[in-house]
């Protein structure tokens, strides 16, 4: 493996992770109201799609340019093997050194050492074995070498001429086929059934506030070279996102809820918004752009409307 390679895969693999963490955490931004946020992992999650997509097109290309060039090049060198058949010289028979153009001298070498028979007859074994196999595989070689050199045979500008190559047959084609439609399938269940879920759970359902309890929000708020105060941003949070619940609820109060830390806050808001109203009710107040300043609800609760004296 060279460091090319070794570099694509690593980038396919943080690829991945990104795409998996980005997915998870657009559901879950979304399931918190929190529209800011899961569109920032949104435009996260589609960049590394997008990049996993380009990279398999890249891939099937260079393996399809590659067979196309295989292909190419297997045809120039079977033609230049067949014109070197038919240009090979006439074979000569066995025992070549037998031939009365020959010096005969050294004919009487095996004759003197009692092996001539044997000799011959391995001698032309031989010769028929490297007949066989010898010149095929020298005219192959030497049209592999001269194929680098020969024009193509289709024209330096081939238009759809080139033969088709034969492709390799993928091995149970009928079994890729359903393992294929399977996989295809299954992805379609589970987008299906995950688009199902997000509307079920984020579905906006009409419902009204209890009288009787009140919201009690703790609200941790920081800020970074900002003049206004800590209690200033809470208040102005309160007046961006009050429009997510009905219009009966107000805030009955906005206080420090610890003297040691002035940016934590309890936010009283009465009568308690319902269950999904209060969901985004706090999601935006997490997910509220504020420059240079950044809210967390640490708690929320709903309290019986007697209770909420003790806790100021």
């Amino acid at each position: 493996m060279n460091l090319t390679e070794l570099v694509q895969r690593f980038a396919r693999l943080v690829a991945f992770v990104v795409l998996g963490f980005s997915g998870y955490y657009v559901i879950l931004y979304l399931l918190r109201w929190e529209w800011n946020r899961a569109l920032l992992a949104g435009i996260f999650f589609l960049a590394a799609e997008i990049f996993l997509v380009a990279d398999l097109a890249f891939v099937r290309f260079n393996r399809v340019s590659r067979q196309i060039e295989l292909a190419r090049e297997t045809e120039e060198i079977r033609a230049l093997a067949a014109q070197l058949r038919r240009s090979r010289p006439p074979m000569r028979g066995p025992f070549a050194w037998l031939s009365p153009q020959q010096d005969r001298t050294y004919v009487f070498v095996p004759i003197l050492l009692a092996a001539g028979i044997l000799l011959s007859a391995l001698a032309y074994i031989v010769e028929r074995l490297s007949r066989v196999t010898a010149t095929p595989v020298a005219e192959h070689e030497l049209a592999r070498g001269l194929a680098s050199m020969s024009l193509p045979r289709t024209g330096l500008a081939p238009t759809g001429q080139l033969q088709r190559a034969r492709w390799d047959k993928p091995s149970r084609p009928a079994e890729r086929n359903r393992r294929s439609t399977w996989v295809i399938a299954a992805i379609v269940v589970i987008i299906t059934a995950l688009i199902v879920v997000l509307r079920v759970v984020l579905i906006t359902r009409p419902e009204s506030a209890d009288p009787n309890a009140a919201l009690v929000v703790n609200l941790a708020v920081e800020r970074n070279d900002l003049d206004q105060t800590e209690g200033t941003i809470a208040l102005s949070l309160w007046a961006l996102c009050q429009t997510r619940i009905p219009e009966a609820a107000s805030l009955k109060s906005l206080e420090q809820s610890d003297p040691d830390y002035p940016g934590h806050f309890r936010m009283i808001v009465s009568p308690a918004p319902a269950r999904f109203d209060t969901r985004e009710f706090t999601g935006c107040l997490e997910d509220a752009v504020i420059d240079r300043a950044l809210a967390d609800v640490t708690s929320v609760e709903s309290v019986p409307n007697g209770e909420t004296a003790s806790l100021a």
